[in-house]
């Protein structure tokens, strides 16, 4: 792929968000629903050509653009997002910003995702492929999300819509112990229902609720599971409970540099604290444009395949933590 230069992206000098927003609409509109492809995007389609997925190659031609210029472009892929017209034939317009938003990244669209998608139009149909945007949706919130409110805002609201999948409760619950590990409590209440349902429904198996629930305590550490302890729904009697994480994870409190774990059925042991962290590796924009190819799959291979509840790149690292670790 040829890269432009800045002469090249000197139409773009000056431009605003709203702007960008009819350049970017009216480009993926003739490439999506026009049939006329990378010819709509003015100025910069020679450049658009070589990559797997127009999302990539757009990606490109952003990088080159001025600091001042990049913001703006962010800011128009959520506008755009924002007044896209609630019909079928825009649905692969809003699953290529999805793809836009990610790999750029633009965090804007955390704003705008919970009412476009978690009780809006887009959240109820089917991509091409099979896979509903409300799931693609969540993959690019979850590559998206960060120590911001912003994230945090965006998975509650979604979690809390209607048309949140319970398939995705494990992620859900891993991305926002990520975003706010010191509201882990919080946390598992709003997933504590969700969770139980996607357990049942797709018979997950014990090996998958380990992984699970010892990634869980690696990304909030065992000091604020302890503090947490008694705000969890620890009683069998209780439906639904925190018996899953309690049996996977263990009970964990800090004293005098002393790491106390109480796991049930087992003798309480001291291990020397050693401190984990969770490592986010980088995805290559590549890797993050394939989430939205269309691929086959179906949500129950996503629910019951542990592995996959651990998908793009979210938990490298993690195994190694855990093997190395006291927690």
């Amino acid at each position: 792929m040829i890269s432009p230069s800045r002469e090249d992206l000197a139409p773009f000098e000056g431009f605003k968000a709203a702007d960008f927003a009819a350049w970017l609409k009216a480009g993926l509109e003739a490439y999506l629903i026009e049939d006329e492809g990378i010819w709509g995007f003015e100025h910069v389609a020679v450049f658009l050509q070589g990559e797997e997925h127009l999302a990539l190659a757009l990606g490109h031609v952003y990088g080159e653009l001025p600091a001042r210029n990049r913001a703006e472009f962010r800011k128009a892929v959520a506008d755009v997002m924002a007044t896209l017209e609630a019909d079928p034939v825009n649905a692969p317009v809003f699953e290529h910003l999805l793809a836009i938003a990610a790999v750029l990244p633009a965090p804007e669209v955390l704003d705008v995702l919970p009412v476009k998608i978690g009780n809006g139009f887009f959240g109820t149909i089917n991509a091409e492929g099979g896979r509903g945007l409300f799931e693609k949706t969540m993959d690019a919130v979850i590559d998206l999300a960060a120590p911001t409110v912003a994230s945090r805002d965006c998975l509650e609201m979604l979690i809390g819509s209607r048309n949140f999948n319970v398939a995705y409760s494990g992620l859900a619950l891993l991305t926002l112990c990520r975003v706010a590990p010191r509201d882990f409590a919080a946390h598992m209440n709003l997933l504590r229902a969700p969770l139980a349902r996607m357990f049942e429904e797709f018979q997950t198996d014990e090996e998958t609720k380990k992984q699970l629930a010892q990634s869980v305590k690696v990304a909030v550490t065992g000091k604020v599971v302890a503090e947490c302890l008694f705000e969890l729904a620890l009683l069998e009697s209780v439906k639904p409970n925190d018996q899953w994480f309690f049996r996977h994870a263990g009970l964990e409190e800090m004293q005098s540099g002393i790491l106390v774990v109480l796991s049930p059925g087992a003798a309480t042991a001291a291990f020397p604290i050693k401190k984990t962290t969770l490592r986010r590796a980088p995805r290559p924009r590549a890797a993050v444009a394939a989430s939205y190819r269309r691929l086959p799959g179906n949500l129950e291979a996503v629910a019951t395949q542990g592995a996959n509840l651990f998908r793009g790149g979210f938990l490298s690292g993690v195994n190694a933590e855990l093997e190395g670790a006291a927690v």
